[in-house]
């Protein structure tokens, strides 16, 4: 890819061209700017000509002289400048095809080079060479190249309004929450929404360019990847008009640089990676993915689904330090604390993980090595550790997000003894046998506390397969309110437990999932054929045979009548509540249980926003003790 072309290759035809403007840019870090781009150029040709199938050929190569300026964009070889091409031949057989036939597809693709000092813009449309490109930044000993910064991609290319937004999820991965989503509007930086977004991170954006940037050429929409230092906008009239845009984009990064701006945050909302784990400190809680959440995943590795079975139903108990990442889990089985385990962040080249060991000799070793087993081997996939300093380690990958949500407002709180607040339903096996059971003599699981709770009205259960919540029932006063009631058990019962997420993350998300039965047409469609032959019904508190009366009330409700979504999880005691709403109004913002409280706060709202915009509410039942 000298200037120039040799005898058998011909120079890129640049008076045909109308590239789209798409391109990485890179800063050389050498002081021989001429060394640095002949070393970028040379890298460039090798790594276009690679393919994992079929081959690769140079077409065309070099721009001439005399093209510069009879096109105009003489201006490319002056002395703050250098400008290359290449176009690549690729041949390879059709994808539909087996690799020992005939046919042969045969496509051009395009590679330009363009140097303003020490920045260089590098567009090639040609698959894989941008991730190639990619993976040599990151070489060590790395190449004489760097990425631009984050900071200064932002400050750069989303200044005006936000047009266009890709993000992705920070969060542990879950059915009942995006991985990943774009959106597009006017202006996003209004749209979005704290409860909904917060958990998701910017991969990419569209803004407007404001007017009164003194540009020659770029201008309207811009496109940015700012972590891999990528920018794009429309197709172009000419190669002039590419290169005149491309010179603005690399001119913009080249102001902000020697203005030494940068925007670590154009939308705060959102979580940022975080590089630096020095500044992360003070571990407070944690989660772990739901085990049902691995079971809908096609192809689970069985061994993962068994470990997180098993870290759910352990104790884990968090305790961080002020000065660090580390921190200690205490941990144990049936209510017991067996001993502690040391846990430790590891900074990778692209990634975080885990690494646990003893701390201490354990009261009881076998549960004690089960848990750290299982953590060793899966902590990375399952594990979620929340940080004081706003950090999240979440799938191997450290975020900041801000911790803030106004206090959810409709927690409810009952004298639930002697009922087991561990125990949701009663402990038999099979959807008509748990039916059965529920409410007689001996059961002291929570779905009997239901029965007494909700005893006036007509009350059914609908735990199953496919089911609209685990009870619904209807008042018998003049409102006739709907609640559609979901139920999960405690994660302890000691007195000591302290607040947690965990406990609800599953529960909040099955409330919010089925809040189309909040529609009295689906709700009646989807109780009118049971699951088992013999559902558990009452009216005013005495079993009745099948759903008939409960459904001849749903029918006479009115449409502008009540509806409620009902929580019970005793997890949160009141006296946990009342300590910690105490400490919130003295200020203190930053003590373990108000910060696990901020992101179940943040949980309930974002399931609360869900449900209240279908004409009900949410409300979140737990006892005194």
């Amino acid at each position: 890819m000298e200037e120039g072309y040799q005898d058998s290759i011909s120079p890129v035809p640049a008076a045909a061209m109308t590239p789209f403007l798409s391109l990485t840019i890179l800063e050389i870090t050498i002081d021989d700017l001429e060394v640095g781009y002949g070393r970028l150029v040379e890298e460039v040709g090798k790594r276009a000509l690679k393919c994992r199938r079929g081959r690769r050929s140079i077409a065309a190569s070099g721009i001439q002289a005399e093209d510069c300026d009879e096109h105009g964009f003489g201006w490319a070889a002056d002395a703050d400048h250098s400008l290359d091409a290449m176009v690549v031949q690729c041949e390879h057989h059709p994808g539909w095809m087996k690799e020992d036939h005939i046919y042969t597809d045969r496509e051009h693709k395009l590679v330009i080079l363009l140097r303003r000092r020490a920045l260089v813009a590098v567009h090639a449309d040609l698959p894989g060479l941008r991730d190639s490109i990619q993976s040599w930044l990151d070489n060590s000993p790395p190449p004489p190249f760097r990425r631009i910064t984050e900071g200064v991609m932002h400050a750069a290319f989303i200044r005006g309004d936000a047009k266009g937004l890709w993000l992705r999820g920070t969060h542990a991965r879950r059915t009942t929450k995006a991985d990943s989503k774009n959106i597009s509007g006017r202006r996003l930086s209004d749209a979005l929404l704290p409860h909904e977004d917060s958990s998701f991170a910017m991969g990419s954006a569209r803004a407007a360019l404001p007017s009164d940037i003194n540009l020659n050429a770029l201008s309207g929409i811009i496109g940015s990847t700012p972590r891999k230092s990528q920018m794009w906008a429309r197709a172009t009239a000419s190669m002039a008009d590419f290169l005149a845009q491309a010179d603005d984009a690399l001119s913009m990064v080249e102001d902000v640089m020697s203005a030494g701006i940068t925007m670590d945050q154009p939308y705060p909302l959102l979580a940022r990676k975080e590089e630096n784990l020095g500044v992360v400190k003070g571990a407070f809680d944690f989660s772990i993915l739901d085990a049902a959440n691995i079971a809908s995943v096609p192809n689970v590795d069985p061994d993962l689904a068994e470990a997180a079975e098993l870290l759910s139903d352990s104790i884990l108990e968090i305790q961080g330090s002020s000065t660090s990442s580390n921190f200690v889990l205490q941990v144990g089985e049936h209510g017991a604390i067996c001993g502690s385990l040391s846990g430790r962040i590891n900074a990778g080249k692209d990634c975080v993980t885990f690494n646990f060991g003893y701390k201490g000799e354990p009261t009881n070793g076998p549960p004690v090595r089960r848990i750290l087993t299982a953590l060793n081997l899966y902590a990375d996939s399952l594990l979620t550790i929340y940080f004081e300093s706003g950090h999240t380690v979440v799938e191997k990958a450290l975020w900041k997000r801000e911790i803030r949500s106004a206090p959810f407002p409709n927690w409810e709180f009952h004298d639930l003894r002697p009922f087991d607040i561990t125990c949701e339903k009663p402990p038999v096996k099979g959807d008509q046998k748990i039916h059965d059971a529920i409410g007689v003599a001996g059961d002291t699981s929570l779905f009997a506390w239901v029965v007494q709770h909700y005893a006036n009205g007509w009350l059914i259960c609908d735990d199953g397969s496919g089911e609209v919540a685990d009870f619904i029932h209807i008042s018998p006063d003049r409102d006739a309110t709907l609640s559609l009631i979901h139920v999960k058990g405690a994660a302890s019962s000691t007195a000591r437990r302290q607040i947690a997420v965990g406990p609800y993350e599953v529960v909040s998300s099955q409330a919010a999932k089925n809040i189309r039965y909040l529609s009295s047409e689906h709700l009646h469609k989807a109780l009118s054929d049971p699951s088992i032959a013999r559902p558990a019904c009452w009216t005013d508190g005495k079993r009745v045979s099948g759903r008939s009366e409960f459904l001849e009330m749903l029918e006479c409700r009115r449409q502008s009548d009540p509806v409620r979504v009902v929580i019970v999880q005793p997890h949160v005691s009141e006296a946990i509540h009342v300590t910690t709403s105490n400490d919130r109004d003295r200020g203190l913002n930053n003590t373990p249980n108000v910060l696990r409280m901020s992101l179940l706060d943040a949980l309930l709202n974002t399931a609360r926003s869900s449900i209240v915009g279908c004409g009900a509410d949410l409300h979140v039942i737990g006892g005194h003790l």
